[in-house]
C-alpha cells in the first residue's frame, strides 16, 4: 500500500470528520477502524417493530453550536427541541426536595468552578481539583461521565472547560447512531483493523493493524 498524508485512528463522527476534512484540502489519507461498523460511541439498534433505540450518544447537545442539526435536517432525521436536561433526581427511595437539590445544585457549580479555575494554570485531571467528598459525589460523577464518555481521573479540565454548554439538548428521534452511519456512509473505511502498533519512522509513522500496516507522512 503506498504512503498516504494522513492515518486516522477511528471511525466515530472525529475521525470520519477528519476523513472528510483531510480530503477537502487534497490530503490522501486512511482510516481504520477496530469495529465491524462506524460510527463508535453513536451506535443505534432496533426493536422488533423497527423503533429505533440508541446504545449510545442520542441528544445533539448545545444544538445550536451543533453541526449534526443541519446534518439531521439534510438525512431526514427527526429530532425533538428541548431546553436544559433538568429531571427529578431519586435518592433512597424518594426524590429529592428543594434543599437536597439546591445542594446537590450547589456543588455542581462549585466543581464547574474549581475546573474553570484550574485550566487556567495547568491540565490536571477533574477528578484532582473537584469534591469528591461530598455526598452527593457520587451523582455529579456519573453525571461527568455520561456527559463526557470518560471518567473524572481519565479527563483533563482544559478540554472540560472549554466546552460551551448552551443547554439545548435534542434528541434524535431516529437515532442519532443511525445519522451518524448515514452521514459517514461514503468515507472509506478499513473495517475490522484493530490497530496494534503505531512507531515513528523517519518518512512518517506506521500504523500495524490486523488488516496490514499503513504508513503516513503525518498522523491524526
Amino acid at each position: 500500500m503506498s504512503p498516504v498524508d494522513v492515518v486516522i485512528v477511528g471511525a466515530g463522527a472525529a475521525g470520519l470528520s477528519a476523513a472528510r476534512a483531510a480530503a477537502s484540502h487534497g490530503l490522501s489519507s486512511t482510516l481504520v477502524e477496530a469495529s465491524h461498523r462506524i460510527g463508535g460511541r453513536a451506535y443505534t439498534e432496533y426493536f422488533r417493530d423497527g423503533e429505533p433505540f440508541d446504545l449510545g450518544c442520542h441528544w445533539m447537545h448545545s444544538a445550536s453550536l451543533n453541526p449534526f442539526v443541519d446534518i439531521a435536517g439534510a438525512h431526514g432525521f427527526r429530532y425533538l427541541k428541548r431546553g436544559a436536561w433538568d429531571q427529578p433526581v431519586h435518592h433512597r427511595g424518594d426524590y429529592l426536595d428543594d434543599g437536597q437539590r439546591a445542594s446537590l445544585d450547589a456543588l455542581g457549580e462549585a466543581n464547574h468552578d474549581a475546573i474553570r479555575a484550574a485550566a487556567r494554570d495547568g491540565d490536571p485531571a477533574v477528578a484532582d481539583v473537584v469534591d469528591l467528598e461530598n455526598p452527593w459525589a457520587l451523582y455529579h460523577a456519573y453525571w461527568f461521565s455520561v456527559g463526557s464518555s470518560s471518567d473524572p481521573d481519565e479527563t483533563g479540565v482544559r478540554g472540560t472547560a472549554a466546552y460551551r454548554d448552551t443547554q439545548e439538548n435534542w434528541p434524535v428521534v431516529d437515532g442519532y447512531g443511525a445519522l451518524v452511519a448515514a452521514w459517514g456512509r461514503d468515507v472509506p473505511v478499513t473495517l475490522d483493523a484493530a490497530v496494534e502498533r503505531i512507531a515513528l519512522t523517519r518518512e512518517g509513522v506506521e500504523v500495524a493493524t490486523r488488516r496490514g500496516t499503513v504508513e503516513g507522512r503525518s498522523v491524526l
